[in-house]
């Protein structure tokens, strides 16, 4: 692990679902007027005792319990700070002797990094992974880590609930790419268990402001939270791990971690998926007019995975799948496959806007969403979506990544309808518009989208 000096910062954001649900009080012990003060172990009397655990039982009534389930944000409205606010009112419902495991690809959020702060010095294991990238330089990531190896005043806690912040260099548990990984691990927030949250967001106010992100939480799966914890065991090491790729859970949901990398990492992951599906035969209300439906909010298919899976996608259209794409980047040979079919254009829309009109995208869909209704392998009313951190791309392939397939129609029939309403709903102006004006300007249009995929910007000389 690299150790790193100096300050100041980078960004990038996240949005999410608040649900709020209360704890029902106990009633707290009842201290007589009079009555002798009782010592207890700590040397507390039963009186301060008594206050304490009604000070206990308030804060667990405005604890927020998040529940299983997806949020999804846009930043052109007013609720687009819900997905960042979903992780952040987890963080500061968590109490003391719990843990927080975070792994993600940039931390520029103030208030994120105080409520981390705030855990921490109430008794909560805070531990954080970033791209060293994305570390040096910051500020926010450097208060954190100055602030977590301060002990807790008035606390001993055994050492297994010491706090840490630290860097990868490259991918955390493989030998190459990038710590892209957006995943939030509690042990216990308000009254739920073992909480594991992915995303598309990072923990910025770039993610809040600027790009279209999603989330799912997953609650109580032991599988699930022991399978996510470990790889962050594994991620702290920040050493190449054999078997990389792997997945854990149940046949409802199911998580998964990259990079594509020993013994289960046979095939391309995306592709087997999209080769899984049958067009025609979907039955049981799945599907459209029996065709089965394919949604896609996918913000990079570029290189050569990319064109691949565009070849795949232009199959399954030409055999009669009901497909919808929305995207922020493809690659030029990408949109090509998919412009040119035997059944005219795959629909596809391109979610980005120039909104401070200098020639560079610099709000666009962020989300990694794949949604299928209908005949999925063996089941012709299948409803199932994948979401996570993983571009369409190569680099994906070889960097830390995560996320969850999720057979639960409630979850791909939201996919489904963001992904139709943003096909329906792009920002204006059109893209070619800005196009224009980065060519004026000698600017790339794309640097904000590559430099949030770890990508360098196109070298554009100025126009002669």
């Amino acid at each position: 692990m690299r150790r790193l000096a100096g300050p100041v910062a980078a960004a990038t954001v996240l949005v999410v679902t608040v649900t709020l649900a209360s704890v029902p009080a106990t009633a707290a012990p009842r201290v007589e007027a009079g009555a002798p003060a009782v010592r207890t172990a700590s040397g507390a009397t039963a009186a301060t005792a008594a206050v304490q655990l009604v000070a206990e039982q308030q804060r667990a009534r405005r604890a927020f319990t998040p529940r299983t389930g997806v949020i999804h944000t846009d930043p052109r409205r007013a609720d687009r700070r819900k997905l960042l606010n979903h992780i952040m009112k987890s963080i500061s419902s968590t109490r003391r002797r719990q843990t927080i495991r975070i792994i993600s690809w940039n931390v520029a959020s103030r208030e994120f990094v105080n409520r981390l702060i705030n855990a921490h010095k109430r008794g909560v294991s805070v531990r954080l992974l970033m791209s060293l990238g994305k570390a040096e330089g910051n500020s926010n990531f450097y208060q954190l880590r100055r602030a977590l190896k301060k002990n807790r005043k008035g606390m001993t806690l055994p050492r297994k609930y010491r706090s840490w912040a630290r860097a990868c260099d490259r991918s955390c548990r493989g030998r190459r790419g990038i710590a892209h990984s957006k995943l939030f691990i509690f042990s216990k927030v308000g009254r739920a268990e073992r909480v594991v949250m992915s995303s598309s967001a990072n923990a910025t106010e770039v993610a809040v402001q600027y790009q279209w992100n999603d989330l799912f939480t997953m609650v109580g799966s032991k599988p699930i939270y022991n399978g996510f914890m470990r790889a962050f065991a594994e991620s702290a090491r920040d050493r190449p791990v054999r078997r990389a790729y792997r997945t854990f859970g149940g046949h409802d949901v199911t998580g998964y971690v990259y990079p594509a990398r020993g013994k289960f990492a046979k095939g391309d992951r995306v592709k087997k998926e999209l080769r899984r599906i049958t067009c025609r035969g979907a039955t049981g209300q799945t599907g459209v007019n029996g065709r089965t439906r394919i949604r896609i909010a996918q913000d990079a298919i570029i290189n050569d995975r990319g064109i691949e899976i565009a070849k795949i996608l232009r199959t399954k259209w030409e055999n009669g799948c009901n497909i919808r794409i929305v995207y922020a980047l493809m690659g030029g040979r990408v949109l090509g496959i998919l412009r040119n079919t035997s059944r005219g254009r795959v629909p596809i829309q391109q979610i980005v806007n120039d909104w401070d009109q200098d020639g560079v995208y610099d709000r666009y869909l962020h989300s990694k969403v794949l949604a299928v209704s209908g005949w999925y392998r063996k089941d012709r009313s299948t409803r199932i979506a994948w979401q996570g951190s993983e571009n369409w791309s190569g680099l994906a392939t070889i960097s830390d990544e995560q996320g969850f397939r999720i057979r639960r129609s409630g979850a791909e029939g939201m996919y489904a309808r963001w992904v139709d309403h943003l096909f329906f709903n792009p920002p204006p102006p059109p893209p070619e518009s800005t196009l224009r004006l980065a060519r004026a300007r000698g600017v790339d249009p794309y640097a904000l989208i590559k430099e949030e995929m770890g990508l360098p910007p196109k070298q554009i000389g100025p126009k002669r």
